[in-house]
């Protein structure tokens, strides 16, 4: 009788040590997992800055384009005006009027150039906006499988310390059950 219930501590003992074994491996595949998680976090983090890094140039040289813009149409309308002085003073001067309407159609046309890379600009940065904005909802998601991850690994690490525990317990009592057997073999 003795030997039958060793016999099925020894089996049950076996069963528990497989388990433990299973679950330890899973823990080790979770972990693996999260953390490959954290470092698409951590890469995708870095990309976000760098989108962040682009955008802020992209912004710099918007503002510097409208300054300039500004400036052109500033000259522009400094060329037109001395265009209608010189008409009114030198009605006889038609060299001097073709020469400023000359420079006054390149003025223009640098000044549409220049709204042209300006919305340019507007569309790349709207674009830009729109990654972050995708790149960030995607941190987000990760970040919230991540936490599940670890939420995971944590109850799995507690199975594993209970069946460690009762593995103990079923060890100590097969050892004594054993010192027991062999002491009264020995009387």
């Amino acid at each position: 009788m003795l030997r039958e219930e060793n016999t099925k501590l020894r089996g049950r003992n076996e069963q528990i040590k497989e388990e433990l074994e299973r679950l330890q491996a899973n823990v080790s595949s979770q972990q693996s997992r999260e953390s490959r998680s954290e470092n698409a976090v951590a890469d995708l983090k870095r990309q976000l800055g760098e989108l962040h890094s682009k955008l802020k140039i992209a912004q710099k040289q918007r503002s510097e384009l409208e300054a300039e813009l500004e400036a052109e149409k500033n000259i522009c309308h400094t060329k037109k005006h001395a265009l209608q002085l010189t008409t009114d003073e030198l009605a006889n001067a038609s060299a001097v009027i073709n020469n400023l309407n000359k420079e006054n159609v390149k003025l223009q046309s640098k000044v549409d150039l220049r709204t042209e890379i300006a919305m340019r600009q507007e569309k790349m940065l709207l674009e830009k906006e729109k990654q972050i904005m995708e790149l960030s909802n995607t941190v987000a998601a990760i970040e919230q499988e991540h936490v599940k991850n670890k939420s995971s690994n944590e109850e799995h690490a507690e199975t594993v310390r209970r069946i460690k525990e009762t593995t103990d317990i079923i060890e100590e009592k097969y050892r004594k059950r054993a010192f027991t057997v062999s002491s009264k073999a020995l009387s």
